[in-house]
């Protein structure tokens, strides 16, 4: 996902898609890396159990990250490449600055 955000970043820098620098902030909280590393492994969870709206429409949920465990979950709705860059996107963008715990 990154080296395409990566790719995509030079041929549209007024579209520019989150940098790893902040997906790893978004994940972990820490604006760089720990010099003694991470305090624990990280863990990525499934969401189940997304409702759909009235009119039949699939949830809007997001991927969401809690930087006190390193745990990221990831809604199972999410089926492709895009729909996942798409909501991580929007997922950072939304939690600029803000971590869950």
């Amino acid at each position: 996902m990154f080296t395409n955000a990566t790719r995509h970043r030079k041929k549209h820098p007024e579209k520019s898609p989150v940098s790893f620098k902040e997906f790893i902030k978004f994940f972990t909280g820490f604006a760089r890396k720990p010099s003694l590393g991470l305090p624990h492994d990280v863990t990525v969870e499934f969401k189940h159990g997304c409702m759909t709206s009235q009119n039949g429409t699939k949830c809007n949920c997001l991927p969401t990250a809690s930087t006190c465990s390193l745990t990221i979950t990831i809604p199972v709705h999410i089926n492709t490449f895009e729909e996942m860059s798409n909501s991580m996107i929007e997922a950072i963008a939304c939690g600029v600055g803000f971590g869950c715990c």
